[in-house]
């Protein structure tokens, strides 16, 4: 069985940092149970409103073949053509439930497990607090290309995050912000990855994170959608040869403007969208659904 995550990303008033819900299928080992979500839904069943959100952009999964129109964060609507080649997504949308302010995927193929996304961006985490609200995984960023000149950076906080939360027994992952304009500066990436994780503990994927700087003097500015999905392909394939897990994160403007999907899907997706419900016509094993 594929394992399937769903995320998302809040501000906590305590503990300033990113959250996310990890959904595996049923199958999987280490399965989380369902019954405390399913007891609280007794008391407290709230769902997102569609007709409001999402109704209006999304082509429900039956219509892939034909364009649709979605929004990127800022609201400005795009119109797009869906790749037929890749993977369609295989959630029911009606099953993502708000239930005591975090998204739930309630469905008998799934459980799913709570887990929080950080970087030098957050305050210190309490990772023992973190784990005593009932939190199981993290994903860590462990470093990053800067988009000017492009040298690499480790994370400032990835040593103390990644080894505070594996002493509080949740399962960690790890990301990177990648800026590469060549598939040999991806390699470069993995590369430094992996000589970064090498003595730690992972039980969650090895994310690419290949994000879009919207500047004048972006290195990355004007890399055709062919390069971009080179360069993916080129660090995943890197971290998957070293035998580890590995996800692409990817939102609708690069799906749409900057990845080959049907190339890249062997691998896992991360998705980021705030827009109410996901709009992706595509399969995602992760959803940040707040900025």
């Amino acid at each position: 069985m594929r394992k399937e995550f769903v995320g998302k990303r809040y501000r906590d008033k305590l503990i300033a940092m990113s959250l996310a819900i990890l959904v595996l299928g049923s199958s999987c080992l280490g399965c989380s149970k369902k019954s405390d979500v399913e007891r609280r839904r007794q008391s407290e069943n709230e769902t997102f409103d569609e007709t409001e959100t999402t109704d209006y952009l999304y082509d429900e999964p039956e219509s892939l073949g034909r364009s649709m129109t979605y929004a990127d964060g800022s609201l400005i609507f795009h119109h797009m053509h869906v790749d037929e080649a890749a993977i369609p997504i295989e959630y029911d949308l009606d099953k993502f439930i708000k239930v005591d302010g975090k998204m739930t995927y309630e469905d008998e193929k799934y459980t799913y497990k709570l887990g929080v996304d950080v970087s030098k961006y957050q305050e210190k985490v309490k990772w023992d607090k973190v784990e005593k609200e009932g939190y199981e995984f993290a994903m860590i960023r462990l470093g990053y290309r800067g988009y000017t000149e492009g040298e690499i950076f480790l994370d400032e906080k990835y040593e103390y995050n990644i080894k505070a939360a594996n002493r509080s027994g949740l399962d960690v992952g790890v990301y990177f912000f990648s800026q590469a304009i060549t598939e040999d500066e991806a390699i470069e990436e993995a590369n430094f990855v992996l000589e970064h994780v090498k003595d730690q503990e992972l039980e969650m994927p090895i994310v690419y994170d290949p994000e879009i700087v919207y500047n004048d003097k972006s290195r990355t500015k004007g890399i055709s959608k062919e390069q971009f999905t080179k360069n993916t392909l080129a660090f995943c394939n890197t971290i998957a040869d070293a035998g580890y897990e590995v996800m692409i994160y990817a939102n609708m403007l690069w799906e749409d403007q900057q990845l080959n999907m049907s190339e890249i899907m062997k691998y896992d997706i991360w998705y980021a969208d705030y827009v109410g419900l996901p709009q992706t016509p595509y399969h995602f094993s992760m959803w940040q659904y707040t900025d």
